[in-house]
């Protein structure tokens, strides 16, 4: 005859959610200990969000500390490491793209020159104009 206790922090569970809740942690033990499911006792609690901490400090600040190192490391990161991430991407699909004057490029090496000025940019496509080509084997060979 298990007893499960759930604590969750009073932030808006909805009756749906908690029932979703109690079902999947009954199926859970029937699953994994084959419990009875009319045995198994599931008890949710709602604790107020002031009375609950996390790392040694209340909730409120454990995740505004999570959300500012969240943010250092974006701008840690910066544009240039979104860009090597996209080109990366772009090199694990085997795809190259050709830029704005039709040269083929491998991803992430048009540099600035590949870029459609301001002034090209009209119509209702706003920004690059670039299409993906894909990697034949008559293609230049790329780097890893």
């Amino acid at each position: 005859m298990p007893y499960v206790n759930v604590k969750i922090t009073r932030e808006g569970a909805t009756a749906s959610q908690k029932a979703e809740i109690i079902a999947g942690v009954t199926d859970l033990l029937v699953k994994v200990l084959d419990k009875d499911p009319a045995t198994t006792f599931v008890l949710m609690e709602q604790v107020a969000l002031e009375d609950w901490g996390v790392g040694g400090v209340p909730t409120d600040e454990y995740r505004n500390r999570a959300r500012n190192r969240a943010r250092a490391r974006n701008r840690a990161r910066g544009r240039a490491g979104d860009r090597a991430r996209r080109s990366a991407m772009w090199r694990s699909v085997g795809v190259r793209r050709a830029d704005g004057a039709g040269r083929a490029c491998e991803a992430g090496q048009l540099g600035q020159a590949g870029r459609r000025s301001a002034a090209h940019r009209s119509g209702p496509m706003k920004g690059s104009s670039r299409t993906v080509v894909p990697l034949d084997s008559s293609s230049p060979s790329r780097t890893p």
